[in-house]
């Protein structure tokens, strides 16, 4: 059983997941109930949606903490479009630098692992 709970406050959305009994983990059962969510906001609120961004950049926060950076970097990448489309300046700004810190974490990583092989 799974509870996700979405509450504004302070215009923010937070999302709050709790596992009960189930075999996933946190970060799994996150990024498929984030999944969901893009789903239902693409359909209510189309493609480029500011909305859409929002949880696009949740779902990256979510690949960051379970160390899936290529995921990350295409969820940012997808919602630094999207603000920057709709002229979200300082959620272009505050995106632009996930985005290039992931990429940054994501190279050394990455180096990281092809030095051990």
């Amino acid at each position: 059983m799974l509870w996700l709970l979405v509450t504004t406050w302070g215009g923010e959305r937070w999302f709050i997941i709790k596992k009960v009994h189930s075999g996933k983990s946190d970060f799994e059962l996150a990024i498929e109930k984030l999944k969901e969510s893009l789903d239902i906001r693409r359909k209510i609120h189309g493609n480029n949606s500011e909305q859409l961004a929002d949880v696009l950049h949740k779902l990256a926060a979510v690949y960051e903490k379970s160390e899936e950076y290529g995921e990350a970097v295409q969820c940012l990448t997808a919602a630094l479009r999207i603000f920057k489309m709709t002229q979200q300046i300082s959620r272009t700004s505050d995106t632009y630098h996930s985005l290039a810190k992931m990429k940054t974490i994501a190279a050394e990583k990455s180096g990281v692992d092809s030095d051990r092989k």
